[in-house]
C-alpha cells in the first residue's frame, strides 16, 4: 500500500492510500479499518492491475481523498 497526503491552506490535509487488495473481502477489511479510526471516505476507485488481464481478480484498489478531518 502506498500513503500520500496532499493539503492546501484553506482545505484540510487529504490522505490518498492505493495498492492492490487481494479480494473483496481483503477491500472490506481495509474500509473497516478506516471506519473504526473515524476517517471519512471520499471515493473508492476500482483499476485493472497493470499487465494483468480483465479477468484477474486481484485488482487496484484506489482509496481516494480520505479526509485527515475527524
Amino acid at each position: 500500500m502506498r500513503i500520500q497526503t496532499s493539503s492546501t491552506d484553506n482545505q484540510p490535509t487529504m490522505t490518498t492510500l492505493s495498492g492492490q487488495v487481494q479480494d473483496q473481502a481483503a477491500l472490506m477489511g481495509v474500509l473497516n479499518s478506516l471506519y473504526e479510526l473515524r476517517y471519512k471516505i471520499l471515493s473508492v476507485n476500482c483499476e485493472p492491475c497493470n499487465g494483468a488481464n480483465e479477468n484477474s481478480t486481484t485488482k487496484n484498489q484506489t482509496l481516494g481523498e480520505a479526509s485527515d478531518s475527524r
